[in-house]
């Protein structure tokens, strides 16, 4: 007879075989690599070249350096990947890394495709400054810009943007836009070359010849430097902020900088506009609140959660200083409400997921509390960690869809009680209070099973890092999360998972198959991903690639999507 340890019998409990799971992950546990496809588009919307938790900002370059050595890498799919972190993904270092990538293949195939996305994904001076910086670092083989190809990019580059524009892409350096030009010697109009001949300190600031705005911007130095504030003048001229930090501003210029902002400049400089007493005007702090909430702005911004998540736990300090005694740009409780009152106008606008009963299971271990952008440099280091990100996603579904049980867990499982009917800011504090430990993906589905509840949806949020799980002969049974999702498939046919990975290491805990889907990033495109994987029909299964095909469906030949111009007067000169 065979074992029936192994096999049963008659009543017996059978034996749960997931895939074989092959791969470790960063914390030592078992997981299912990724191929290489999915793995740099995860990367690419999660990567931002600063350390992780259990990654080194050159680790990460490393695996992105052996990602794109692979031969299922195309550069097509890598300029459609570029396009997709910028515009879908809203991501920076990962698309210009992508680009110069492109650029130093010096091929036809990789030439033709650069071409098309240059536009779509180099599309503000820090992003032209950072493609540069990448290009010469040498890391891709090349240090420089010469040859006729990269002239050409850099001069269409010039081209599209205006002279206002380009003369606010002048503030920044290593590099700065001057060196840029230095390095690809790119063809420009008259306007335009008079305007780098200003830069270059060739024409002088005054100079007939310079654009107006330069003319602008010196008359206006000129008044405040000999104390001139007429109360009847418009104001500091329509410059990059970091261009007035010698001029001696007056309340009331900040105040006109803040009335006359567009929505993203205004989401981005609040503490400014509070350290510079811009909300003690009743009119200004009014116009402020009323642009923040104002439903057809934050649809044209193409605002996402996430982004005003950001905003609201920048204006308050992060998580960790909540509560503390008020600090110098501190934002006045109107200020605050309406960012709150913005962040529900845009989780609003996104759909309800099309599915039964959902669970959502959050993972806020120790390494869920790393920045979410990792950790950079001073000043560059975010206030929002991958836990507040976590968070925010399922607050957002429960918002959507108020019936889903949303849980969290470390190395044990929470259920914390919530109204959907709560902020999203406040859902959000919720699920990120508690102590943290270590992590264990199996958990919300063993409780499932334990309950017999039958999901139609289970989705996580998380790093994937899971190690406190780790069984006997992972290589032949399994993660333990796969199994008891296989588990939940023998009871629940219909059952599906979505795996959001906010710190992408190449691997995950649930083997992708026509019930899973493996997913990467914190923007609104993974909503909608989510979106189309559950509104198909579950008796058919889905394409494990699907994400990776819709990325290789990018139309290259769309027009560049246009993006408010926004100052960040916070932002160092260097960056």
């Amino acid at each position: 007879m065979a074992n029936a340890k192994l096999f049963g019998g008659k009543g017996a409990k059978p034996l749960v075989v997931a895939p074989p799971a092959q791969a470790v992950n960063p914390a030592g546990g078992a997981a299912y690599a990724l191929p290489a496809r999915q793995a740099l588009a995860q990367l690419a919307v999660t990567g931002t070249f600063g350390d992780g938790f259990y990654e080194s900002a050159e680790v990460q370059l490393g695996r992105a350096l052996q990602l794109l050595a692979d031969h299922a890498i195309t550069p097509g799919y890598v300029g459609r990947l570029a396009c997709y972190a910028r515009e879908a993904g809203s991501m920076k270092d990962m698309p210009a890394f992508l680009c110069a990538w492109l650029l130093t293949r010096q091929t036809a195939a990789a030439q033709a495709i650069l071409v098309r996305v240059f536009p779509r994904v180099i599309d503000s001076g820090r992003m032209l400054r950072t493609f540069a910086q990448i290009v010469r670092s040498g890391v891709l083989g090349k240090r420089n810009l010469s040859g006729r190809f990269a002239q050409r990019l850099i001069a269409g580059y010039c081209a599209r943007r205006s002279v206002a524009q380009l003369f606010r892409d002048s503030v920044g350096d290593a590099p700065s836009l001057l060196d840029v030009v230095r390095m690809a010697h790119p063809k420009l109009d008259a306007e335009r070359s008079a305007l780098l001949g200003v830069l270059r300190g060739k024409i002088p600031a005054t100079d007939p010849r310079a654009p107006q705005i330069v003319r602008d911007l010196e008359r206006f130095k000129a008044a405040r430097a000999l104390g001139a504030h007429a109360e009847d003048d418009l104001g500091p001229p329509d410059v990059e902020f970091r261009m007035l930090t010698s001029c001696k501003l007056t309340p009331r210029d900040w105040q006109v900088i803040a009335k006359r902002g567009g929505w993203q400049q205004t989401r981005m400089n609040l503490r400014a506009y509070a350290r510079a007493g811009v909300f003690a005007d009743a009119e200004a702090t009014r116009v402020v609140c009323d642009r923040l909430r104002d439903r057809d702005a934050i649809a044209k911004a193409r605002m996402f959660p996430y982004q005003l998540f950001v905003a609201y736990m920048s204006a308050t300090g992060g998580v960790a200083t909540r509560g503390a005694a008020p600090t110098e740009g501190t934002l006045p409780p109107a200020v605050l409400a309406a960012l709150q009152d913005a962040l529900d106008v845009a989780i609003e606008s996104t759909p309800a997921l099309a599915c039964g009963s959902v669970v959502v299971a959050v993972d806020c271990s120790g390494s869920m509390h790393n920045p979410i952008t990792g950790k950079r440099g001073e000043g560059q280091t975010s206030v929002v960690r991958c836990i507040d990100v976590a968070a925010l996603f399922a607050a957002q579904v429960l918002r959507q869809n108020p019936g889903s049980a949303v849980w969290k867990f470390d190395d044990a499982l929470l259920k914390p009680r919530l109204n959907p009917r709560d902020s999203a800011v406040t859902l959000a504090e919720t699920l990120t209070k508690g102590d943290s430990g270590g992590t264990n993906y199996s958990l919300a589905l063993a409780e499932i099973n334990r309950l017999g509840l039958t999901p139609d949806l289970v989705i996580y949020f998380g790093d994937m890092a899971s190690w406190a799980d780790v069984s006997c002969h992972p290589e032949a049974f399994g993660t333990g999360a796969m199994r008891e999702f296989v588990a939940l498939r023998q009871r629940h046919p219909k059952a599906r998972a979505v795996c959001v990975n906010l710190q992408t290491h190449g691997d995950a805990q649930l083997a992708a198959d026509g019930s899973v889907l493996n997913l990467g990033g914190w923007s609104q495109a993974v909503w909608e991903q989510v979106r189309r994987f559950v509104a198909g029909t579950p008796a058919v299964k889905a394409d494990p690639e699907a994400w990776v095909k819709a990325i290789d469906a990018l139309d290259l030949e769309a027009p560049a999507t246009a993006r408010e111009e926004a100052v960040d007067l916070e932002a160092p000169a260097k960056d």
